[in-house]
């Protein structure tokens, strides 16, 4: 296998954590000697296909368009423009092997490349968008969307060659996808894990280095840092965290959110109703390893996570984590962490997280050196070129 390509709906101005794992998969396979081609939606961009340092890109036709019906318009055109690709990749271009990370482009990609495909699963719709974990009042459009988005979770996962997923919990909701379709098909499944860029996602030097860090962020100097990272939207937890770390007596500790999304001026409004002045909104940030390397803790509030890569980039920083428990959230922070490196909350009611957060008042510093050395334990057995190998192999 000399010639490998990655395939997602998205990836030019595009900063999440799928497309981030794209561009770290891209690096890992072109350091073991492929030729990388990165096939994506063009948004801002055009269509063909172009040579980029490392790799070739190419763009097929999506507008991505926000109304529904502008989408059901332009869908056959991105359709035959990703077809069209897809085969100019195999026949022209002479790609061995793809890996899609998404369910619409990945259903076609399989069909193209039959058992030469895999799809490494970023999620499933039915749960990335079950009422507990979205903004209320979702239409019948939005609805429809998602039934739409179920059907393609299913069909990527009948006809790709294998199935990659993150986590036990990933496992178990790629069974329910079957399960909501009545198939009997059993998919070859395997597990595996994301990697963290470690030249990045790494401890800052000293004490005097992380004030001076926090001097430059607008950040507290002489607080106890509690970082949240992500999108402002339900799944995510933030609204958790604000409303129990405002009612929480945490003298001298702040806790900082980092993203922007569809919920964040109701987090605001959260924050001023408790008339708490400790919680910090910083916005969508680029320098994120920063913020995690002049904080304390990192709280994973999210109600639903296939993995959380927010995770791997605090344990690389060596800060311990903050997560909820018990049996109705779904996250992989327990199957990831264990008790090493994480602090957990009985459950997800309001009360069991401020008894969380107030039993970091009484953690001497060596004990916190304990956790955050055994999270950054923890983090050096992720890799993304154990990943890209094993995508390949299947081993």
């Amino acid at each position: 296998m000399n010639k490998i390509m990655m395939a997602n709906l998205s990836y030019e101005q595009h900063y999440g954590g799928v497309e981030n794992s794209i561009r770290y998969l891209t690096q890992a396979f072109c350091e073991d000697g492929l030729q990388v081609y990165v096939l994506s939606g063009s948004y801002r961009s055009s269509t063909g296909v172009k040579q980029m340092n490392d790799f070739t890109k190419i763009n097929f036709f999506f507008p991505g368009y926000s109304n529904f019906f502008f989408k059901i318009i332009s869908m056959p055109v991105s359709i035959i423009s990703m077809l069209y690709y897809l085969f100019y990749a195999k026949y022209i271009l002479g790609v061995d092997f793809v890996i899609s990370r998404n369910q619409f482009v990945g259903t076609f990609a399989s069909l193209v490349f039959r058992r030469k495909s895999v799809f490494l699963a970023p999620g499933f719709n039915h749960r990335q968008s079950d009422s507990e974990n979205l903004i209320e009042g979702s239409n019948i459009f939005q609805r429809l969307e998602r039934r739409a988005h179920g059907m393609f979770d299913y069909l990527c996962v009948r006809f790709s060659g294998r199935v990659f997923v993150f986590s036990l919990n990933m496992k178990k909701q790629l069974q329910e996808v079957l399960n909501i379709f009545n198939s009997n098909y059993q998919p070859d499944v395997m597990l595996c894990k994301p990697g963290v860029d470690k030249s990045l996602f790494k401890p800052i030097g000293s004490l005097s280095m992380k004030m001076s860090l926090r001097q430059e962020l607008g950040i507290p100097q002489y607080d106890k840092i509690i970082l949240c990272v992500g999108r402002c939207v339900k799944a995510k937890g933030f609204d958790l965290a604000v409303s129990s770390f405002s009612s929480s007596n945490l003298l001298g500790f702040t806790l900082v959110i980092i993203g922007d999304g569809p919920e964040l001026p109701m987090l605001k409004e959260l924050a001023v109703k408790h008339k708490c002045t400790k919680v910090l909104f910083l916005g969508k940030q680029d320098n994120l390893h920063k913020y995690y390397q002049t904080s304390d803790f990192f709280f994973m509030s999210s109600r639903y996570e296939p993995l959380g890569q927010t995770i791997l980039e605090a344990i690389g920083c060596g800060l311990p984590v903050l997560a909820l428990g018990g049996p109705t959230v779904l996250t992989a922070t327990q199957e990831l962490l264990g008790s090493d490196g994480a602090l957990y909350s009985k459950d997800n009611s309001q009360e069991s997280i401020i008894e969380l957060l107030e039993s970091l008042l009484t953690l001497t510093d060596s004990q916190w050196s304990d956790i955050s050395f055994q999270s950054f334990t923890k983090a050096k057995s992720f890799s993304w070129n154990n990943l890209s190998r094993k995508l390949v192999s299947g081993e």
